[in-house]
C-alpha cells in the first residue's frame, strides 16, 4: 500500500470524531472554575496507553497544580470515542498561567503539547492580555488529507466569562455585554493552521482592597471627628500672672 494511502486512511480515521470545548468562569477576585471536554478517537487513545494512559497523563499533569480547589477527571470509553471530562476551581486564574508555562508541559507527548498550545499572558498596570495559540494540526500528522466531508460539522469551541467586559479580542462572538467571549473553530481551520484565541481586559479592583480603603477612610473619619471634640471639650487655660 502507497505510503500516501495509508497516511490518508489513518488521519482520515483519527479526524473523524475530534471535537472539543473548553469553558472558564473568572471571577472579581481572580479566581475560577472550568469545564473541559475533549473527545478523540479511541485508536488514537490506545497509541498513549487507553483509558488508563490518558487518566494518568492528565492527572500528572493537574499534580502540578496543588492549589486547585477542585479536580474532576473523567475518562472513559464508548464505542470508538474516548471523552475527557475536567471540571477544575481554582483560587487564582495566575495559577492556570503558571501551569501552562511549567516544565511539566514540556514532558507531554508532542500532540498533547500542540493541543494544549502555548499562552502568552502580559500583565500593564491593570490591564492583562491574554493569547493562547493552538496548532491541532501538528498533533495529528497527515491532517492535510483530510476530505472536508470528514471535519463538517465540527468544532473546536473555547468561552470564557469574564468578570468585567474586554477592551478588545479576537472573539468569534460576544455576550453579556462584552464580558463573554466565545471562539468557534471549525475543525477543518484548525486542522489547517495555528489557531488562537486573545482578549485584553483591565482587571478589576479586587473587593477586599476596595473594603479595606473604606474602612481606612472610615477610621480616618472617625478619628478626625473624635481628636475634634476632646478639643473643644478640653478649657482652655489662661496663663497665670507672675508673682
Amino acid at each position: 500500500m502507497p505510503l500516501r494511502l495509508l497516511a490518508f486512511l489513518i488521519t482520515t480515521l483519527l479526524a473523524s470524531c475530534i471535537e472539543g470545548r473548553e469553558e472558564f468562569w473568572i471571577r472579581a477576585d481572580g479566581s475560577g472554575r472550568a469545564e473541559i471536554r475533549y473527545e478523540i478517537p479511541a485508536l488514537a487513545a490506545k497509541l498513549n496507553g487507553g483509558e488508563k494512559g490518558i487518566r494518568q497523563l492528565v492527572n500528572d499533569l493537574l499534580d502540578e497544580c496543588p492549589d486547585l480547589t477542585q479536580r474532576d477527571v473523567l475518562v472513559h470509553t464508548e464505542k470508538d470515542r474516548l471523552t475527557v471530562r475536567l471540571k477544575l476551581a481554582f483560587p487564582s486564574a495566575l495559577d492556570l498561567v503558571d501551569l501552562a508555562r511549567s516544565d511539566a508541559t514540556q514532558n507531554l507527548p508532542t500532540a498533547a503539547q500542540h493541543l494544549l498550545g502555548t499562552l502568552d499572558f502580559q500583565l500593564n498596570g491593570r490591564t492583562a492580555t491574554v493569547a493562547r495559540t493552538l496548532s491541532p494540526g501538528k498533533a495529528i500528522p497527515g491532517s492535510i488529507f483530510f476530505p472536508q466531508s470528514q471535519t463538517n460539522g465540527r468544532e473546536l469551541t473555547f468561552i470564557a466569562h469574564l468578570p468585567i467586559a474586554a477592551t478588545t479580542s479576537n472573539a468569534t462572538r460576544t455576550e453579556n455585554l462584552g464580558k463573554t467571549l466565545v471562539w468557534e473553530f471549525p475543525l477543518a481551520q484548525a486542522l489547517r493552521q495555528p489557531i488562537t484565541t486573545r482578549f485584553e481586559a483591565k482587571l478589576p479592583i479586587p473587593w477586599w482592597l476596595i473594603a479595606g480603603i473604606a474602612g481606612l477612610i472610615a477610621f480616618l473619619i472617625w478619628l478626625i471627628i473624635t481628636t475634634l471634640r476632646r478639643r473643644k471639650r478640653t478649657p482652655h487655660l489662661s496663663p497665670q500672672p507672675a508673682t
